[in-house]
């Protein structure tokens, strides 16, 4: 009895300090699966975001775990004892092929405290479609053109018959069909921003619209920050490479071309890169402009993700060079 009465304040310590259920704010549905989804598929999901407290909570923080995870409408609070809507897009074009987790993950603060929530999606990922690059991110001052391929891995290849832009100041060509070295189809489009886009930030998307009806829609998010002030004289054309390596691909080329605003003669001196894994090779572009042909070896790539640069000399103008960033993405 002696001992009963010694443990019984520490029982009740433990009880209180114990957090009780159905008090914390939480997400419905908490877990997610979403069983098998195709690479460039879009899901919509419908999450409610539950306040069980007596007192309205704000909404502090509401963010995916990554790009492809798209938060459709943001709520500023949550009322006590109630929930909102929180509409998210899972995107999958990016996305390896196997399993992924993704998360919805809030922060919310109250009177006296703060509070998280949790949600977790998941997927297995089945890649028939590739699209090089998944997501396009410009950064330059002047007009850029950028190329988009999209690689069919299945044997009856899908067919683009339309694509258009979010924004009137970024164009895209006719998708132009043609096979990759292993005979597969490739569809090859010309994405360009133009001069009269405003300066700043700017979220677009890019929509293929397909003849299949697994990939009725590819969407590609497009992200550009046009700076202001002088534009640089010499221009690379794309300013920036997004390379994707796919399976099987050893190796990936891109050409970048150069252009004088001023309309000058040009003459490349040398390239420097800063990264094994990438060759470049001096040659000429369309209408015998100067060009850089730029490659990826899979077999020299370390990692599955690498952000580096290429430096491009002029000996014509003297002193003259450009820096073009380059993504590479092995999937």
């Amino acid at each position: 009895m002696l001992e009963f009465v010694a443990l019984w304040p520490m029982v009740l310590s433990i009880c209180f300090t114990m957090p009780v259920a159905g008090t914390e704010p939480q997400f419905d549905p908490q877990q997610i699966d979403l069983g098998e989804v195709r690479t460039g598929q879009s899901r919509r999901l419908s999450l409610w975001l539950g306040n069980p407290t007596g007192e309205p909570l704000n909404v502090a923080r509401l963010v995916g775990s990554c790009g492809c995870v798209r938060i459709l409408d943001v709520p500023n609070t949550v009322p006590p004892r109630g929930r909102v809507a929180v509409p998210v897009e899972i995107h999958t074009l990016s996305a390896t092929p196997g399993s992924h987790l993704w998360t919805v993950q809030a922060l919310l603060t109250g009177s006296s405290r703060h509070y998280a929530a949790v949600s977790s999606i998941r997927a297995n990922v089945l890649q028939e479609i590739v699209v090089q690059p998944p997501t396009l991110q410009v950064l330059g001052s002047g007009p850029t053109q950028h190329e988009i391929r999209v690689t069919d891995l299945r044997g009856h290849p899908i067919r683009i018959v339309k694509a258009e832009s979010s924004n009137r100041h970024i164009t895209v060509s006719e998708p132009q069909p043609g096979r990759d070295p292993l005979g597969r189809m490739v569809w090859t489009l010309a994405v360009t921003v133009g001069a009269d886009l405003p300066s700043g930030q700017h979220q677009e998307v890019l929509t293929l619209h397909t003849d299949d009806p697994q990939h009725r829609e590819l969407r590609i998010p497009i992200s550009v920050t046009r700076r202001g002030g002088t534009a640089q004289r010499i221009q690379a054309l794309p300013e920036q490479l997004d390379l994707v390596v796919g399976p099987g691909q050893p190796e990936v080329k891109r050409l970048v071309t150069l252009r004088d605003r001023q309309g000058g003669p040009l003459a490349i001196e040398y390239v420097l890169t800063s990264d094994d894994a990438l060759s470049c090779r001096l040659t000429t572009g369309p209408g015998g402009v100067p060009a850089v042909e730029i490659a990826v070896s899979a077999v020299r790539l370390k990692t599955d993700r690498l952000l580096t640069r290429v430096v491009i000399h002029l000996s014509e103008p003297k002193g003259e060079k450009v820096i073009v960033p380059v993504r590479v993405v092995r999937q």
